[in-house]
This record gives structure tokens, C-alpha cells and sequence, in this order.
């Protein structure tokens, strides 16, 4: 800036190191040109795009790659579980054992009213029942 004298610091401290008031400085280098700079600046690297655009697909090629690997290994097919569980649950009419008073047989009590935890619990089981069978089919 016009005006102002700017002051040069190796010049200060001398050739030996020491600042200008005698005592010793912490920078052993300072009055050879050399300066240590502690605080650097922190570069910040973007990457590129080839960079990001390679990492996405690697990524999607690994999900893809786990995927086909959990299809291979499955031991349960979905689409048999559905079709069985519906053949037991709605055609031999087991639906009708989560009434509240259930009685084994069809009855002309459509009306009565179903207890919630009866079906839930007579849904989880028939599935359960089903995917146990298609384990030991595996396995056999």
C-alpha cells in the first residue's frame, strides 16, 4: 500500500537468527530465505469426473454382482411361499380358524367377527410351516 512502510522480517531478526530484541527465534531458519510455513494452506482436490463417474459403477456393479449371488443361494422361493400359502390359508378355508370362536369346520357363521392376533398369528405360522418345507426340500 502508498504510505505505509512495509517492514521486511528476515532483515529483522538478523543473520543469526534472533529477533530483534535479542532473544533467540523458535524458526532456526529464519535469516537464510528460508521459511517454514506451518500453517499451509489446505488444498482442497476435487476429483475428477472420470473419477466419480468410475466410482458409481463400481458400486453399481458390486450390488449388482451381491444380488445375482443372494438369488443363486436362496433356498426360498417367494413365488412358491405366495402360491402355497394362499392354496392352505384361502382354499381349504383355514381363514376361518382366526375367528374369535373358531370352530374347525366351515360353519354359516360368516358374520362372527375375526380376533386380529388369531389371523396374524395363524398367517405366521402356515408361512413359517411352508418355508421350513422348501429348506428341507434344499437340503435334501
Amino acid at each position: 500500500m502508498p504510505g505505509k512502510k512495509e517492514v521486511d522480517v528476515n532483515a529483522a531478526q538478523g543473520a543469526a537468527g534472533q529477533s530483534p530484541a535479542g532473544v533467540p527465534s523458535p524458526n532456526p531458519a529464519a535469516g537464510t530465505g528460508t521459511e517454514i510455513n506451518n500453517n499451509p494452506a489446505k488444498e482442497h482436490v476435487e476429483p475428477s469426473g472420470e473419477d466419480v463417474g468410475a466410482i458409481a459403477w463400481r458400486s453399481l456393479f458390486i450390488v449388482n454382482e451381491l444380488n445375482e449371488l443372494s438369488t443363486k443361494m436362496r433356498k426360498v422361493t417367494p413365488e412358491t411361499t405366495l402360491i402355497w400359502f394362499i392354496f392352505l390359508y384361502l382354499s381349504l378355508g383355514w381363514q376361518w380358524i382366526g375367528q374369535t370362536n373358531p370352530e374347525f369346520i366351515e360353519t354359516d357363521q360368516r358374520l362372527q367377527p375375526f380376533n386380529d392376533f388369531l389371523k396374524f398369528f395363524l398367517s405366521t405360522f402356515i408361512y413359517l410351516c411352508i418355508v421350513f418345507v422348501q429348506v428341507l426340500i434344499q437340503m435334501i
